[in-house]
């Protein structure tokens, strides 16, 4: 017997296949060596690039933005610790012009304290206290205010992360080696 080839058209099929986007918007600045309808492309080579500029900006801008915050908030937590010393010393002072007080009132009773020096020494305790009111009252506006400063930071660090997830994103690689189809993007185009 004699052996006659047959006339089959061969056609590639591929085993998978995916569309490719980029996943930031911007100017194409790169495109890789077989970026043409039918190049072939190796698993992680770079298909596109965009220009990392804006994305390069706003990881920066964030960057610089919680240094600021951060230093912000040891400002705001070293103004709180102070109050918090200065709270203790107006305590004890509250403590000690209640003691004269209560010693003048003792004594009084006796005539050996005048009406001025009692008033005076009331006057004092008074003025303490309301001292020490304030005192309290800023250590608790400047504790919020750490609160508040701890969230702006978690916010920004929040921007900051999406912003380097970007950066991340500027190139587009090949998921699987394969062969490119319908090719559209080109260098200068905005995706």
């Amino acid at each position: 017997g004699s052996y006659h080839p047959c006339d089959i058209t061969d056609k590639i099929v591929p085993g998978r296949e995916v569309e490719l986007r980029a996943l930031v918007a911007g100017e194409v600045v790169a495109v890789g060596e077989a970026f043409v309808d039918g190049g072939t492309v190796a698993k992680g080579a770079m298909i596109i690039a965009i220009d990392a500029f804006d994305y390069q900006a706003k990881f920066d801008e964030l960057s610089a933005q919680i240094g600021e915050a951060r230093a912000r908030l040891e400002e705001i937590t070293a103004r709180r610790n102070s109050y918090h010393m200065a709270l203790a010393r107006d305590r004890e002072l509250v403590k000690l012009h209640l003691r004269d007080v209560e010693r003048m009132r003792s004594l009084s009773g006796r005539g050996s304290v005048s009406d001025k020096r009692m008033d005076t020494a009331r006057m004092e305790l008074t003025r303490q206290q309301k001292t020490t009111e304030m005192r309290q009252s800023d250590l608790a506006a400047e504790t919020a205010h750490i609160k508040q400063q701890r969230a702006v930071i978690q916010r920004l660090g929040v921007g900051l992360r999406r912003a380097k997830r970007d950066l991340q994103r500027l190139r587009l690689t090949a998921p699987f080696d394969g062969y490119l189809a319908d090719v559209q993007a080109q260098v200068g185009r905005l995706l």
